[in-house]
This record gives structure tokens, sequence and C-alpha cells, in this order.
């Protein structure tokens, strides 16, 4: 039996799985991509994304 103790499958998947039962809008960029297609549209790692709220 494999058991998968990753950060990934403890802290984060649990974390947008909750953020999403409680409806706030969620989407998994583990692996995102950068630029103007990217999957944010930012254009490097550092740049900040604007979070958006449950009620807006």
């Amino acid at each position: 039996m494999l058991i998968d103790y990753s950060e990934n499958a403890l802290v984060e998947l649990p974390a947008i799985e909750l953020f999403q039962s409680l409806g706030y809008p969620c989407q998994n960029c583990y692996t995102e991509t950068f630029g103007d297609k990217g999957t944010l549209s930012r254009q490097t790692f550092s740049d900040v994304e604007k979070l958006i709220s449950k009620n807006s």
C-alpha cells in the first residue's frame, strides 16, 4: 500500500477542497505557466495574483 505524504496531498489539495466547499472560486496552479497566455497571466513567479473574494 502506497501512502502519499507529500505537501500537495496533505496540505494543498485539502485546502483547495475546503475553499471550494465554502463557495470560493479555486484553481490548482501547481503546474502554472507564465506569460500573456499563462495560467493566471502572470509574467513571473514573483508577480502577485489578485485574490477574488467570495462576495465579489
